[in-house]
């Protein structure tokens, strides 16, 4: 069981592209949104134009069975539901696995806790 990080982000952004897929922003920004009533955070959405951004399942290689992969400071997810269960894994790193099971627990979700492995791939 990790132990909460006292150098935890509390600054977030997702970058938007054209054809993103609605439940890889949403998902997340869900989680970190139930975060921050116990935790204060900023959350921040960006775009590189102020146009409307179109969100539907864009043509992307997959790297197989990797659910997410983490390199440093840089966490990224196969997609849909594995950006939920890379978030998971990400609050579990930063705040201790108990917040991150009490925030999966409070939205009804059942994690996924192994970034190796995607049944989906």
């Amino acid at each position: 069981m990790s132990a909460p990080n006292n150098q935890a982000p509390t600054k977030y952004a997702v970058a938007l592209f054209s054809v993103f897929q609605a439940l890889d922003v949403f998902g997340p920004l869900d989680i970190l949104n139930l975060l921050s009533k116990s935790f204060p955070l900023e959350l921040v959405i960006l775009a590189d134009t102020l146009e409307p951004v179109v969100a539907q399942g864009p043509a992307v290689q997959w790297v197989r069975q990797a659910r997410w992969v983490t390199d440093g400071n840089i966490w990224t997810s196969s997609g849909i539901s594995a950006g939920l269960d890379m978030m998971y894994a990400f609050i579990a790193d930063q705040h201790g696995e108990r917040v991150a099971a009490d925030l999966a627990n409070a939205s009804e979700y059942v994690r996924n806790t192994d970034p190796s492995v995607d049944p989906f791939a």
